[in-house]
């Protein structure tokens, strides 16, 4: 008998919900003005390690995003939505459309998806597909007597707008950490492909020098508008002042050399 009032009690509350997030349409009404039960499934984020900030927005503000069995849900009138979907990071600040940079700190491995929704029936679901919004640049120095080293990465997208992932303009600067002997990582968030993208070499003995990073990146054919951004790799022969340059993706592999 318990068991009986207890089932009575979980169906009762499904109901419930049901009724909450989707007003009813009888049979004998139109059907065009029945709300869409929007489902948003981040597994696809969740399988990578990443707890994302999703966020719907359409004509009349932000939607409020329920829990339920895994995924986030909404019944939302029927029309145009924006979806965005963004990977959380401690160097990387999610405020209203923006996705930005933490100042001085190297950015986040960013993974974000947004796409626009149409909701013309009464149900539709979705499951973000986490795209590389960052390269990952490797920075080898070729002579072993050049001396020691520091770099200073400039930057002139300082983030991304979440809802079109169009990088957005502003000074972003960090000092890359040496992770062994000469060799240095650090990433750099999607850029608009202009020639402000920089790295100077500040020497322990010497002038400083400057690598024009963006314009060596379009010059070996690097694309900024790839969906999944690609890996870069740069030799830097202090000394004969050359760089050995490679690009690195799913699918491809490039390798110039390039005379500063």
């Amino acid at each position: 008998m318990g068991n009986f009032k207890e089932m009575g009690c979980r169906l009762s509350l499904g109901i419930l919900l049901m009724a909450v997030l989707l007003p009813s349409c009888s049979i004998k009404e139109g059907r065009k003005d029945c709300p869409c039960l929007l489902e948003i499934d981040p597994g696809a984020f969740l399988a990578e390690g990443m707890d994302p900030d999703i966020s719907v927005t359409g004509a009349r503000g932000k939607v409020t995003l329920l829990k339920r069995e895994g995924l986030l849900i909404a019944s939302v009138p029927k029309g145009e939505y924006n979806l965005s979907a963004v990977s959380r990071g401690s160097s990387l600040l999610v405020s209203g459309q923006a996705v930005s940079t933490v100042r001085e700190k190297e950015p986040d491995s960013l993974y974000a998806y947004a796409t626009t929704l149409l909701c013309t029936s009464e149900s539709l679901r979705i499951r973000p597909d986490p795209e590389k919004q960052f390269c990952t640049v490797t920075l080898q120095i070729g002579s072993s007597e050049a001396g020691g080293f520091r770099f200073l990465v400039r930057s002139p997208c300082d983030g991304l707008d979440r809802f079109t992932l169009v990088p957005s303009s502003g000074y972003h600067s960090f000092v890359p950490k040496e992770s062994e002997n000469g060799l240095y990582l650090f990433r750099i968030l999607r850029q608009d492909g202009k020639d402000g993208l920089t790295i100077e070499v500040i020497p322990e003995d010497g002038l400083n020098r400057e690598i024009p990073l963006g314009r060596v990146m379009r010059e070996a054919g690097y694309d900024w508008k790839r969906k999944d951004l690609e890996d870069f790799y740069l030799k830097f022969d202090p000394v004969l002042s050359t760089l050995q340059v490679r690009i690195s993706g799913w699918d491809t592999e490039k390798t110039f050399e390039i005379t500063l």
